[in-house]
């Protein structure tokens, strides 16, 4: 859910792309990554579910809630949302977010080579 004062971010790329890179690049940095929620996961559970967006009858976008754990700061909140090869990551408002976690996705966003 979004608040006031979030920041979202386009990246041309598909969501399990996204998830990859952006977890291996907090890894890397020594921030620990906790998903919380999966999209894909959860549908699993309920077969013929059908996408909103897309009229098929089994939904392939993606939707994440990952908590990230910067060293000695509390967690920060990323929301993660994919659809037709596109990913949305959602940061909370700067005064509740890690500059560290900030400058990371921004990195993966601004150095994104899409992939078609």
């Amino acid at each position: 859910m979004r608040t006031v004062g979030d920041i979202e971010i386009h990246v041309a790329a598909p969501c399990d792309v996204v998830m990859e890179r952006l977890a291996a690049l907090f890894r890397a940095e020594g921030l620990r990554v906790y998903q919380s929620f999966d999209l894909q996961t959860a549908m699993q559970r309920l077969p013929n579910c059908g996408c909103p967006y897309h009229g098929h009858e089994e939904c392939t976008c993606q939707y994440a809630v990952w908590l990230v754990y910067p060293p000695d700061e509390p967690p920060v909140q990323l929301v993660l949302h994919g659809r037709d090869d596109e990913t949305w990551i959602t940061l909370p408002a700067a005064k509740t977010q890690s500059t560290q976690v900030h400058d990371i996705v921004m990195h993966l966003a601004t150095s994104h080579t899409p992939v078609k």
